[in-house]
């Protein structure tokens, strides 16, 4: 069969795209925020590409171009990755809440 480019779908870099992975993961399962390689971003950019690495906290270089992970929609990912700066808070269930927190308060029109 020949290749087509409409069987290519980009990976949804948003906080949408995040929530929508979150709700898939073990939600008692924790990760570990200070490893670039193994924190919850990284893991979630992995699923979706084989070729990135991280260049900064919050940009990784995927598929050979620059994301940056810092949302036009105010809910910064140290906001949802790091939480309370506890380990104990570095689960993928306690991600979620708090993605779904920033996500409502942009939304709801009360973050500024």
């Amino acid at each position: 069969m020949l290749y087509d480019p409409k069987w290519e779908v980009k990976a949804d870099w948003s906080i949408s795209g995040l929530i929508g992975w979150l709700e898939t993961k073990d939600p008692t399962i924790g990760y570990d925020f200070c490893q670039p390689r193994e924190c919850l971003l990284a893991q979630w950019v992995a699923s979706r590409s084989l070729d990135w690495y991280p260049r900064e906290i919050t940009d990784y270089v995927i598929d050979g171009e620059t994301v940056k992970f810092d949302w036009a929609d105010g809910s910064y990912p140290h906001n949802i990755l790091q939480g309370n700066g506890c380990p104990s808070d570095w689960t993928f269930g306690a991600a979620l809440e708090r993605a779904r927190i920033l996500r409502d308060l942009h939304w709801s029109g009360l973050a500024s």
